[in-house]
């Protein structure tokens, strides 16, 4: 008889062991490193049986793919790490440092920012939201912040970091429903009268009242993307401003050495500046049809542009991006260099003013372009492929509209299947005498 002791089959885990502090451990192999090191989980426990207990779990993890590896970094280390080195392709530059600031300003110098990824359950999260609802931030911040914070947990758990993500495991917070402002049609009967007779910047204003195009889309249309033939308008590109940084040290309290408070102040500014970058989303490349008034405009205002252009020779600017790919930009300052979306906001309020409008955003008149499509009965898919929307819950936005379209439905399917039929005309009464007959004709 053998006194070879049965060996646990593959896969199994070691058996508990008694350690000489009196716990109990396990070990599971969970993989390799590209070494060739194994790596292995440790499970421990107080007893025998609540050891195995443990073990337990951790294979069913295993055999589920939530098990996670290594030691998890601090909260605040791993979304800064998510933060850096996730791609362009994924956050735009502008975006990152948006990002950036709703973290340092909201998560970093919280107690939870020192939480181990492993450790960190919903009700950290609400502790930081909480925290951000008693400094007076609206909901719709904290939502935004939720929103950032979810993402760097979803690539944590692809990356097993973590088995679950702990916004999945609360409710998000939820801001009060959003109803675009959109521009009345009096006004923008008014602005589109008032644009027509704008030769400096009317044509912007027209494409962005009547095509919706988002500032930054509208900013980066080159003479190429118009078809002056056809009307058909491509939107490729967006063109965005970054703030300059501080490129100088920092000084002995702290503050930039040159002593200047902003960043595009000082003598060895960095990362700013204007550059090109895709639309908003992949939807957001597509090809619209002008109506003949804004094509008009448009084509007057580039043959403007050029007639300038060739007057200003050697003294015109233009714009060349960050790959060095040169542009001759529809809507660009004097000089043909670009117009930041600062720049663009102070023409628009000044073409308000000028026509005598309420002020409103910039991005309202695109508001008004998406409420027109579909007050006019658009269909809804049309509308987002001219809006360039790559979600359907955009159309929700703009559910009065459709509520007012599903309305009208209603009234002509009562007037085609429920209105009674009209009664059929007298018949004509017979001619009895030449007489009758001759008055018949002459009534």
């Amino acid at each position: 008889m053998s006194n070879q002791k049965s060996r646990r089959p593959n896969g199994l885990g070691s058996a508990p062991r008694q350690l000489k502090d009196g716990r109990w451990r396990a070990e599971l192999m969970v993989g390799s490193e590209a070494t060739g090191a194994r790596v292995r989980k440790y499970v421990y426990g107080r007893t025998r049986q609540e050891c195995a207990n443990k073990l337990k779990q951790t294979l069913a993890d295993q055999q589920a793919g939530t098990l996670t590896t290594g030691r998890a970094p601090r909260f605040i280390d791993w979304v800064d790490y998510w933060l850096k080195n996730t791609p362009d392709s994924r956050i735009r530059p502008r975006t990152r440092r948006e990002y950036a600031s709703k973290i340092d300003n909201h998560v970093r110098h919280t107690s939870v920012a020192r939480v181990r990824l492993d450790k960190l359950g919903p009700q950290h999260l609400e502790k930081i939201y909480q925290g951000m609802r008693d400094k007076g931030l609206s909901e719709s911040t904290v939502t935004g912040c939720h929103r950032i914070l979810a993402r760097a947990l979803k690539v944590a758990v692809q990356r097993k970091l973590i088995g679950v993500s702990p916004a999945t495991q609360m409710d998000a917070p939820q801001q009060a429903p959003y109803r675009p402002q959109t521009i009345s049609v009096a006004d923008a009967k008014r602005l589109i009268a008032a644009a027509q007779a704008d030769e400096e910047y009317g044509a912007s204003w027209l494409v962005a009242l009547v095509v919706g195009l988002r500032q930054g889309e509208r900013l980066g249309l080159d003479e190429d993307d118009f078809d002056p033939t056809t009307g058909r308008l491509e939107v490729n590109r967006a063109l965005f401003t970054m703030p300059w940084q501080h490129g100088c040290e920092l000084g002995e309290d702290g503050g930039p050495s040159c002593g200047r408070k902003k960043g595009d102040r000082c003598p060895e500014r960095r990362d700013g500046g204007t550059f090109t970058g895709p639309p908003k989303s992949e939807a957001g490349r597509r090809a619209n049809f002008l109506p003949s008034p804004v094509a008009k405009a448009l084509s007057a205002h580039i043959e403007r542009q050029r007639a300038a252009r060739e007057a200003a020779g050697a003294k015109w600017k233009g714009y060349t991006d960050q790959s060095g790919r040169k542009y001759n930009l529809i809507f660009s300052r004097a000089n043909g260099a670009p117009l930041s979306g600062k720049q663009d906001w102070v023409l628009w309020r000044a073409f308000l003013d000028k026509a005598g409008v309420p002020a409103v955003r910039v991005h309202d008149a695109r508001h008004t372009a998406a409420t027109t499509l579909l007050a006019l009965g658009v269909d809804p898919r049309i509308v987002m492929e001219m809006m360039g929307w790559s979600q359907q819950a955009m159309l929700q936005r703009y559910q009065h509209v459709l509520d007012e379209m599903k309305q009208d439905v209603a009234t002509r399917i009562e007037g085609a299947l429920f209105a009674p039929e009209e009664p059929a005309p007298d018949p004509e009464p017979s001619v009895v005498s030449l007489d009758a007959f001759r008055a018949r004709k002459q009534a």
